[in-house]
């Protein structure tokens, strides 16, 4: 029995509807977030609902982002990942010599 046009129509409603579904997600505005990072490592989020805290020397860098690892007022740790397409190059850069500078200054045995 072949399909005839108010099958075909009918069985095409909800991709339609999956196909609009994502467009309207697709479309959502963002917030702009904003990171402010101190000379000894206390860093505090603009903008989002992140925690702020202390930056630990167990954050990554790599050449597409920073795995952000820090420890809020809670002492809980806390952790995020920024990529590196939404920073300007020099932040980035900067913020990736923050992280390393942090792993390699001494340590206080009473933290983390």
């Amino acid at each position: 029995m072949p399909l005839n046009g108010g099958w075909l129509w009918l069985s095409s409603l909800p991709m339609l509807a999956a196909c609009y579904w994502l467009l309207q997600q697709w479309q959502q505005p963002l917030s702009p977030t904003m990171l402010s990072i101190g000379n000894s490592g206390e860093l505090r989020w603009l903008g989002e609902q992140l925690p702020a805290g202390i930056l630990l020397p167990q954050s990554l860098v790599c050449s597409w982002g920073i795995w952000l690892y820090w420890q809020d007022e809670q002492q809980n740790i806390q952790q995020h990942w920024l990529y590196q397409d939404n920073f300007s190059v020099a932040d980035f850069r900067a913020l990736a010599r923050h992280c390393q500078l942090i792993r390699w200054q001494p340590r206080d045995t009473h933290s983390v």
